[in-house]
């Protein structure tokens, strides 16, 4: 069960973000995450959902936020698997 109160965040490139995405979802590209990701979740308890293409750059990216002591992050996968896990909640 997915919560709808957390945030949402499309960790690929603004120009694959800009060729389609979840809507709600946030762009900050994995390669950009730690330094941006405050200004966007301060609360480092706040759940965090995450998808790419592939699923990939998300554990990229939930290294960078588990070394910056966030806790609580979810791997939705890739694009098309995440739209239907999100949209199906």
């Amino acid at each position: 069960m997915l919560d709808k109160n957390g945030v949402l965040i499309d960790v690929r490139t603004p120009e694959e973000f800009a060729s389609g995405h979840i809507v709600g979802a946030v762009n900050i590209s994995h390669d950009i995450i730690g330094n941006n990701i405050a200004e966007v979740v301060p609360d480092k308890s706040t759940p965090i959902y995450m998808y790419c293409r592939s699923g990939r750059r998300v554990g990229v990216a939930m290294e960078i936020l588990s070394g910056l002591g966030y806790t609580n992050m979810y791997n939705l996968g890739g694009f098309e698997e995440a739209k239907e896990k999100w949209n199906k909640e």
